[in-house]
């Protein structure tokens, strides 16, 4: 009986605590995008009229906007897919002004390219195994016929297909052209749907299971608005965590960031995969490792962000693909801060990722210069 007891007091306590933490972050309007960047960057996702070019992944600036919006321009229409981490679409000190790299090449597009509309997909953090899935699942959405792929050396320390991403893995048509190459066999076996007996669902959309729990989500969701803000709770939770650790161990953003050798391997697996499904489809590629601030000392291994570039150029341009590097295409003046204040050394905290308005202004014009030197759009 006493035991009993104990469990009761458990679960009361515990839900208790999750509605005061549901209810807690339900009150913050920031979205993910933003709270992921820090006080000094905005997240800016620009539009056509309406139109939607600029999105995410499934939960925040939903991927399907851009999908669903793509179908109002004329129908011999092909789309360029363009994707990337958060330097996409973080504007560092917005009060100086908003624009993008994603806007200009959209403008510059519609301009220049009757036939050609770009498409835009950037997600903080996002590694080269979520942009092997969601560049697969736009193209089975939307005729394509060009990919502009960006990714930096920090994208291949992470690792995983976050759970925003993987309502993209339900999809067959994904299944069947992942489980077609060498790495996308291996993220289809980690992260497609199993069932409790881990038997994979994701050939069956629509079984008994996924209705039941559906139907659940949303009675408990509508009973219990705490319940409407796990997603949330559980991202705010990862970000704090991090942050403690950060403030514990003295980890500032100049703090050298060094290669984990079986993500790393992990990643340009995937970039492969990413390379012969374009190669398949007939579509064009520009590669391009990103700008990084220039007028403070690189976190990284000097070695180590050299041999990543050399290995993604050999990849790419093995395939016959164009790789470019856009290291210091930006002027130190044009880059910021995150925060005002790091928690640690009570000094400015450093972006080396994230950089203002004008900063977009000349990545896009030195991608637009390499686009035409190219004749990529011909």
């Amino acid at each position: 009986m006493k035991n009993i007891f104990s469990i009761i007091f458990i679960i009361v306590i515990s839900l208790f605590a999750f509605n005061f933490l549901g209810n807690l972050v339900a009150g913050d309007k920031s979205n993910a995008q933003e709270f992921a960047l820090g006080l000094d960057n905005t997240a800016y996702f620009p539009s056509d009229g309406g139109l939607k070019f600029h999105c995410s992944d499934f939960e925040y600036f939903p991927i399907e906007n851009c999908i669903n919006d793509f179908s109002s321009h004329p129908d011999s229409s092909k789309g360029i897919l363009y994707s990337g981490n958060s330097q996409l679409h973080g504007i560092n000190q917005p009060e100086l002004g908003l624009n993008s790299t994603s806007k200009i090449l959209y403008q510059s597009f519609k301009k220049n390219s009757a036939n050609r509309r770009l498409v835009t997909l950037s997600i903080p953090n996002m590694n080269l195994q979520e942009q092997l899935v969601l560049n697969v699942y736009v193209a089975t959405k939307i005729p394509l016929s060009h990919l502009i792929i960006s990714a930096s050396f920090d994208n291949t320390r992470e690792t995983s297909i976050r759970e925003s991403i993987l309502p993209a893995l339900k999809d067959p048509r994904v299944i069947s052209i992942l489980n077609n190459l060498k790495f996308g066999k291996k993220i289809v076996k980690t992260y497609g749907e199993k069932d409790n007996a881990g038997n994979d669902l994701s050939v069956e959309q629509d079984n008994l299971q996924q209705r039941v729990e559906k139907y659940l989500d949303l009675k408990l969701a509508n009973f219990w608005p705490a319940w409407d803000m796990r997603t949330r709770l559980r991202f705010r939770s990862i970000v704090e965590t991090y942050q403690l650790r950060n403030r514990i161990f003295g980890i500032t953003p100049n703090s050298i960031r060094k290669k984990i050798p079986a993500r790393y391997e992990d990643n340009l697996a995937a970039l492969i995969d990413l390379i012969e499904f374009a190669k398949d489809n007939n579509l064009k590629v520009i590669f391009y490792s990103p700008p990084i601030r220039g007028d403070q000392s690189l976190p990284y291994e000097l070695e180590q962000f050299s041999d990543y570039k050399t290995d993604v150029k050999q990849i790419v341009e093995t395939a016959g693909y164009n790789f470019f590097d856009f290291q210091d295409i930006v002027p130190a003046e044009y880059w910021g801060f995150v925060d005002n204040t790091n928690s640690n050394t009570g000094n400015k905290e450093i972006d080396f990722m994230h950089f203002q308005g004008k900063g977009h202004e000349f990545l896009a014009d030195e991608l637009i210069r390499s686009i035409n030197s190219l004749n990529w759009l011909d």
